[in-house]
């Protein structure tokens, strides 16, 4: 699927952020498909699909109150041409085309690899901050 972008760039760059990220191989880049996961232990498990959404897996490990949880992301996880949805044990970003006729292939590639690596970072932070806490 191509929506003005290049997933084999996308991905990439988050290769490159998040080397230990599993790459989905074999699969068709269908818009439903998963095309690639970093394991983010204890929280979970970020994925990306061909259409660029990505889901985040959340095991609640620290117990926290899902109210502090939605507050605390949603301010973290606001990209433009996205939309985020909360759950008590997923968050999903989708993808809204938006702008990207706008900007060239490369560009949007870009800002799809740097909403995962974004998203990745700012869960990275949430687990070091929870852990710092319970030692």
């Amino acid at each position: 699927m191509n929506n003005g972008s290049n997933i084999n760039l996308v991905i990439e760059q988050i290769r490159k952020a998040f080397p230990n990220c599993t790459i989905i191989i074999g699969g068709s880049g269908e818009a439903d498909e998963r095309v690639l996961e970093l394991n983010v232990p204890p929280f979970g498990k970020i994925s990306m699909y061909g259409n660029y959404n990505i889901h985040i897996e959340y095991h609640n490990p620290y117990n926290i109150d899902f109210q502090f949880f939605k507050i605390y992301f949603e301010s973290r996880l606001k990209y433009e041409n996205a939309a985020a949805y909360y759950y008590e044990d997923r968050i999903v970003i989708f993808h809204r085309i938006g702008k990207d006729n706008l900007r060239k292939d490369f560009e949007n590639s870009m800002v799809r690899a740097n909403n995962f690596i974004l998203t990745a970072n700012e869960i990275l932070k949430f687990i070091e901050h929870n852990q710092s806490k319970k030692e």
